[in-house]
């Protein structure tokens, strides 16, 4: 930001000095069009329709100069036809309009002059190119930085959108404002930084009136008739920075409620219901099958042998008997619940 503002404030002198020069240059051309005026005032022999015609075609040479349609060099070899007048004020023993006439034509000279140099000088090519590197930089880290979780998606691109915005304009604008007089031959800006060129072109409409033989009543008249008639412009700058400023803080309210909202965390509400005791079952003894079971003891009076299928019958009832058995156990524990639950 401090090379920026040093770059803006080194172009923005030569700006301010080029806003003046169309005015200049229109000062100096009407000037020596009413020099020719007052020669010519007491001289009848005198043409004046043609030193005025001749003024007239040295103004649209500069206009054409700084609409790039004419080289320097036939903008100074334009400048130069106004030499014959000064020789033509000597021939009628006018002195003092030929002194006059040779000042306004050296103050045209210098100021064409210091449009070239304004137009065709640059600021500083290492301030511009360390410049293009901070710039290109900043924009970098903007975008692979790390943001907060909480910041949201929404949020991160809009901070890189806008700041992104304001270097590249900032970058763009010394640019543009380090060459003023960029236009095209068809008079369009090619910039937008662009000094105003109306001064020069008003009077070139009225040098035009005066060569068509309209008076001074006349031309006041269709001045008054323009102005009745002319439309309200559009809204004032005042304005539109309001609605700028007035939508910048609408979108940055926005922002923040969104990214807020997206960064909360749901509420855990609790439950009114009561929670269920659970009681643990009556587990049955595990059986150790790994230890041998008790040998019977022989009796005298031991029954025989039974057959095999008759064992198996027993096995499955024994199983049988102790399923149920843990059944029943798993159920009482169930049925104690049920009766607290009760009381």
């Amino acid at each position: 930001m401090f090379l920026i503002g040093l770059m803006l404030s080194g172009t923005l002198q030569d700006y301010k000095e080029s806003e003046k020069i169309p005015a200049e240059l229109a000062t100096c051309l009407e000037s020596i069009e009413e020099t020719v005026s007052w020669v010519c005032a007491n001289r009848p022999a005198v043409n004046e329709r043609q030193m005025k015609e001749l003024v007239a075609e040295v103004t649209d040479e500069m206009v054409g100069w700084l609409l790039r349609k004419r080289t320097p060099e036939q903008g100074f070899v334009a400048i130069e036809k106004l030499n014959g007048l000064v020789k033509e004020f000597d021939k009628l023993n006018a002195g003092l309009p030929a002194v006059r006439m040779m000042s306004e034509i050296h103050n045209l000279r210098r100021t064409m002059t210091r449009i070239g140099v304004i137009s065709r000088t640059g600021f500083l090519a290492s301030g511009y190119a360390l410049l293009d590197i901070l710039v290109v930089s900043v924009l970098t880290l903007l975008i692979i930085a790390s943001y907060k979780a909480e910041f949201g998606v929404l949020g991160k691109y809009i901070i890189i959108g806008f700041v992104s915005l304001i270097y590249s304009y900032l970058w763009r604008l010394v640019k543009d404002v380090d060459d003023p007089f960029e236009y095209a031959p068809d008079g369009e800006r090619t910039g937008a930084a662009e000094v105003e060129l109306f001064p020069l072109l008003e009077y070139q409409a009225r040098a035009k009136e005066r060569l068509a033989g309209k008076t001074i009543e006349q031309r006041f008249a269709e001045g008054a008739a323009k102005a009745d008639s002319g439309q309200s412009g559009g809204p004032s700058l005042a304005v539109l920075a309001g609605v700028s400023i007035g939508c910048l803080c609408i979108g940055a309210s926005v922002v923040w409620l969104l990214s807020r909202g997206m960064s909360t965390l749901p509420k855990v509400v609790p439950s009114t219901t009561p929670a269920v005791v659970v009681t643990p079952a009556i587990v049955a003894p595990a059986v150790d099958t790994t230890k041998p079971a008790p040998k019977a003891v022989e009796t005298k009076d031991a029954a025989p042998a039974e057959p095999t299928s008759a064992k198996a019958e027993v096995a499955s009832k024994a199983s049988a008997d102790a399923e149920e058995a843990d059944e029943e156990a798993a159920k009482k524990p169930k049925r104690r619940h049920h009766r607290r639950k009760k009381e």
